[in-house]
């Protein structure tokens, strides 16, 4: 497991969007820099309650209607 995984969810959150609009293209990039399975970060933002929106470029909170 990435060491980025044992951190805290909100700090990573932060830090994957911020990487997502500053300077990857697409989550696979931001993957391959930090060195984690895409698969596994979605599961560890979701458990926070947010998921990956490639139109936007970015992990955003789960809303009821985005289900």
């Amino acid at each position: 497991m990435s060491s980025l995984l044992k951190m805290d969810p909100h700090i990573v959150l932060s830090l994957v969007n911020t990487k997502l609009r500053d300077r990857a293209k697409s989550l696979d990039g931001v993957c391959e820099e930090l060195g984690v399975d895409k698969h596994l970060l979605d599961a560890f933002l979701g458990a926070l309650g947010y998921r990956y929106e490639p139109s936007l470029n970015r992990y955003a909170a789960v809303t009821p209607t985005s289900r």
